[in-house]
């Protein structure tokens, strides 16, 4: 009996021994839970520190470290939001998740913290950075990292630069009317460009002196409005010369300026078709000379947009795209474009998909 109380007690230890040591179960949410290297990796320009974050360390959340790559430095950011080194290698700033942002002297363990921010974005603009970062009041501040200098926008909505990064464009909303702010980011200099009820569809062009946007009348049509820095006090354009518009089709936004600022490239719209009885069912009549199987006819949807080209001096409009066409290439002045009734993955067995080739005039419509 000894002998095999003995037998028991050594079996169960090993039994207890295996379990404890035995991996845990692999599969989807063990993988999921797994502490992960984020793509995100960073160095600074002068190659001094990196950036790198670990996901779900803690569980559910990124862990920033930061090390010097030549000395023992280095600084760990818990459940981050985002981060990004000062392109003079000499700062890091970093957005955590509880909305407080720091802004850190590589090296050191100098640091600014600043609550409540929500997002942030540098910008380097005539050889110096700005950090431009808002907050849950709605507010938007710019600040020089070089001079220190700050401007501070209320009730802000949106922004944005330019491409050249000389220029920033709020947009802020006060007692129902929305304000356009133009700030050089230079010189620091703010003009208010416009106010107006709506900025919908604000197109600026690269020069940032010329706007568009559209505006919807009482039949809910839309109509584009145009200024400018010298000419402030918004422009209804009037369609009266149009080619190829007619009234089945609508503008359904503004793309850009040309590089000129002189034309608007606008979409166009396949007005919705009137509104029908409940009774009546709708039918689609396939043929075997269609282009189109019937099972792709019944996916396509059925209304179409177009590219267009308005020309602000005269107001006309050249429509640039017609049914069964693609724009393969566009600039302000030519467009390459492809005519074909079927799609191109049929070349083997449906001869429409042949089609015709077009190169445009974006100015006077011709075609060759």
């Amino acid at each position: 009996i000894s002998l095999l109380l003995v037998v028991v007690l050594i079996q169960t230890k090993t039994g207890l021994a295996q379990q404890s040591n035995s991996k845990p179960i692999i599969d989807f949410t063990a993988i999921e839970n797994w502490p992960t290297l984020d793509h995100g990796i960073q160095l600074t320009g002068d190659g001094q520190y990196m950036g790198y974050t670990i996901i779900n360390r803690p569980h559910d959340s990124r862990t920033l470290y930061v090390k010097s790559l030549k000395r023992s430095y280095h600084q760990e950011f818990p459940d981050i939001r985002q981060y990004s080194f000062s392109g003079d290698g000499k700062l890091l700033i970093v957005l955590g998740s509880n909305e407080q942002l720091t802004i850190l002297k590589l090296g050191t363990e100098q640091r600014q913290v600043i609550s409540s921010v929500t997002n942030f974005k540098l910008l380097k603009s005539f050889g110096v950075e700005k950090l431009i970062y808002t907050n849950t009041d709605r507010q938007l501040s710019v600040l020089n990292m070089q001079t220190k200098e700050q401007k501070i926008f209320a009730d802000v909505v949106s922004y944005r630069q330019n491409k050249s990064q000389e220029l920033l464009f709020i947009i802020s909303d006060s007692v129902n009317i929305k304000k356009l702010t133009r700030l050089e980011l230079r010189t620091f200099k703010c003009k208010v460009v416009c106010e107006q009820l709506t900025f919908e569809s604000l197109v600026i062009n690269e020069t940032g002196d010329r706007f568009a946007t559209l505006s919807s009348d009482k039949d809910r049509e839309n109509k584009v409005l145009y200024w400018s820095l010298t000419n402030p006090k918004p422009e209804m354009v009037a369609f009266a010369k149009v080619d190829g518009m007619n009234n089945t089709l609508s503008i359904a936004g503004i793309e850009r300026f040309s590089l000129d600022g002189n034309s608007l490239f606008l979409t166009l719209r396949e007005r919705s078709m009137s509104t029908l009885p409940e009774d009546v069912v709708m039918v689609d009549v396939w043929s075997y000379h269609d282009s189109r199987l019937q099972s792709q006819q019944l996916k396509e949807k059925r209304v179409e947009n177009y590219s267009a080209v308005l020309n602000l001096d005269d107001h006309t409009i050249t429509r640039l795209q017609y049914p069964n066409e693609n724009i393969q290439f566009v600039n302000d002045n030519l467009a390459f474009i492809r005519s074909s009734k079927a799609h191109a993955g049929e070349s083997s067995w449906n001869p429409e998909t042949r089609g015709n080739n077009y190169l445009l005039d974006c100015k006077t419509g011709q075609r060759t």
